[in-house]
């Protein structure tokens, strides 16, 4: 969202302020941001939104240690996430890298109409997390693989959208702009859900280690995703390169994820139960 947010004032105000001065709006913006989540925002008390500590204010004694961090590593479900972590963000980030210099080159798409799908793009995505996250929460209290079941389909319909989109013809232009933002809606379902899996199966005093070691790989596969598709491009085209790595991150991706939805379930409870186990100490 961010870089796309980004581009979109680069593109609107970089002829009339110099891309220097956007820069630094958007950067000063950001640090004004981060000041106020330091003073208004407040850290929910670990533990807190366990079902068996619902009666306990903050759970205590519980810290970081190198031997439960370690442990993570022997739960299935984190594992797999990873795995498909790195090569699910392949498909959305490619995308939407290259957008702009897609729809400018190869589909000849320029002014508003341009803008105008990039903005449609945005609140896709921005709307996709929200409703993502919110169905994800939902299926979680019916059944404990509901936000992984959720997150799959998201990520499934959206790779297909995206690919239809792609074998549009220029001359359809309403088409490709409503295949690519419903492509781009259902693919933001992934992250919201993810992230709350990551949390539901790692124990309070290492959830931190387990979400950020999900975000350097994910991190790390958003940035070589562009990298691969300008390679690929340039042996062939931008439209080559998204359909490869969209059709190779699927296939990559879907065994990790199989083997998340099969374990996920026994991964909750075991967390729960020994949460549970420790409820008497606090």
């Amino acid at each position: 969202l961010g870089y796309i947010l980004g581009a979109t004032l680069a593109t609107i105000l970089g002829t009339r302020l110099g891309w220097r001065n956007v820069f630094r709006f958007t950067g000063a913006s950001g640090l004004i941001l981060a000041i106020l989540i330091l003073i208004f925002v407040r850290d929910v008390p670990r533990g807190a939104t366990e079902p068996g500590f619902k009666d306990l204010i903050e759970i205590k004694g519980a810290r970081f240690s190198w031997t439960t961090a370690r442990g993570l590593l022997k739960r299935k479900t984190l594992v797999a996430l990873y795995a498909q972590g790195f090569f699910a963000v392949f498909p959305i980030n490619v995308v939407t890298f290259w957008l702009f210099r897609y729809l400018e080159v190869e589909r000849g798409y320029e002014g508003g109409f341009l803008l105008g799908i990039m903005a449609i793009t945005v609140l896709s995505l921005g709307a996709g997390l929200q409703v993502g996250g919110a169905l994800g929460d939902w299926l979680f209290q019916k059944n404990l693989r509901g936000g992984r079941l959720l997150a799959g389909a998201g990520t499934i319909i959206g790779v297909v959208l995206l690919i239809m989109a792609l074998f549009t013809s220029r001359e359809n232009a309403l088409m490709f702009s409503i295949l690519v933002a419903v492509g781009a809606f259902f693919s933001a379902f992934v992250s919201p859900n993810v992230g709350a899996t990551i949390s539901d199966i790692s124990l309070p005093e290492v959830r931190s280690t387990s979400l950020a070691i999900q975000s350097l790989i994910e991190t790390t596969g958003t940035a070589l995703a562009p990298l691969v598709a300008g390679l690929l491009a340039a042996r062939s085209d931008l439209r080559t390169a998204f359909i490869i790595i969209i059709v190779c991150a699927t296939v990559l991706w879907l065994p990790c994820y199989g083997i998340a939805l099969a374990n996920v379930s026994s991964d909750v409870e075991q967390t729960r139960a020994e949460l549970l186990s420790r409820k008497d100490h606090y």
